[in-house]
């Protein structure tokens, strides 16, 4: 009585292993997405601790912090969904005046164009928990305390 079962588990292991991936159809070139990302106030660069920006109201201000994240992303072509990433990504404007931030889809992404892209400034709701994110320095000088809910900040703006 066991044989039927230990062929019948073979013949199972046999099938499961000589099954072949999808191909990736002929012609068709995947890649990375690289979003640049620069920092202006109004149409000059960015710049850190100095009191050289004026409001409507006509007060000075300066920067001083600029952190937050990027997450959630989802590419349009033809009006439609076409690919999603939930990649998080923290960004630190002071560090990087310019940063170039990559998104690692898990199967690529098919060149071409596309309509559009959004993305949430801050993290979608899944990843917005305490002690979701890995525990760098960054993720955790960007969370809220328990007592005050949790999570993370969005962003951070400082200045004065």
């Amino acid at each position: 009585m066991k044989r039927p079962y230990a062929i019948l588990t073979a013949l199972s292991l046999i099938l499961l292993f000589s099954c072949k991936k999808k191909d990736t159809p002929a012609g068709t070139n995947y890649g990375k997405i690289n979003i640049k990302i620069s920092y202006r106030v109004d149409t000059k660069p960015l710049a850190f601790d100095t009191m050289i920006y004026v409001n409507q109201a006509g007060h000075s201000y300066a920067i001083e912090r600029l952190q937050y994240y990027l997450n959630n992303f989802r590419f349009y072509k033809a009006g439609k969904l076409c690919y999603t990433a939930n990649d998080v990504v923290f960004l630190d404007a002071k560090k990087d005046t310019t940063a170039t931030v990559s998104i690692n889809m898990t199967q690529g992404i098919e060149s071409g164009k596309y309509d559009s892209l959004t993305f949430y400034i801050g993290l979608d709701t899944p990843y917005n928990i305490s002690n979701s994110l890995p525990a760098t320095l960054e993720n955790i000088g960007m969370g809220w305390p328990d007592v005050m809910g949790g999570g993370y900040h969005f962003i951070k703006l400082e200045g004065h």
